[in-house]
């Protein structure tokens, strides 16, 4: 969304390039990426997934565990308030922030599920018309809405992936 990423005409080849006076570390390049071929530093898949490991481990069962996954600029300052505010969660409620939502994968949504590391799990990007990237929190939206149309049609039922718009001041619609 910041016009970082430009392809270049090598002498035998193009190559791609990123210009890293553009680069915001918005990460949209990076969970877009096909092949990996981006690298991301201090939030790369491997790392969330370790962080989705170890969410419940201390989670009595019968509870259904819910991770929710919150932008830096928004959604977790909503999270901020909730507590600020006295809004007690539910000791089954885990959140990990993320620099902005569309840096999240549909890879990591997927394993997480797969691994059964979650029961549901919440993905909250910036307000409409409000994200710090331009347009990561739309793009992220119609990859969840992809995603579930997906797990429908392979008949996973029982496992829930929202997506919701939260901004700082909507830490009651986050709670």
């Amino acid at each position: 969304p910041h016009g970082a990423i430009s392809i270049k005409e090598g002498r035998e080849e193009k190559f791609v390039e990123i210009d890293p006076g553009l680069c915001r570390g918005c990460g949209l390049c990076y969970s877009a990426c096909p092949s990996k071929a981006i690298e991301f530093a201090n939030l790369e898949d491997y790392q969330l997934i370790k962080m989705a490991e170890v969410a419940f481990k201390n989670l009595s069962s019968g509870k259904p565990r819910i991770l929710a996954f919150l932008c830096y600029w928004c959604a977790y300052g909503a999270a901020d308030l909730m507590g600020i505010n006295g809004e007690k969660l539910p000791e089954n409620f885990r959140t990990i922030r993320i620099r902005c939502s569309a840096s999240l994968s549909l890879d990591v949504i997927s394993e997480i599920l797969e691994r059964d590391l979650a029961d549901g799990i919440i993905v909250a990007g910036c307000p409409v018309d409000n994200c710090h990237h331009i347009w990561g929190n739309y793009m992220q939206e119609r990859r969840i809405e992809m995603l579930n149309e997906s797990l429908e049609m392979f008949g996973v039922r029982d496992k829930m992936v929202k997506w919701e718009y939260i901004g700082v001041p909507s830490w009651k619609k986050l709670a």
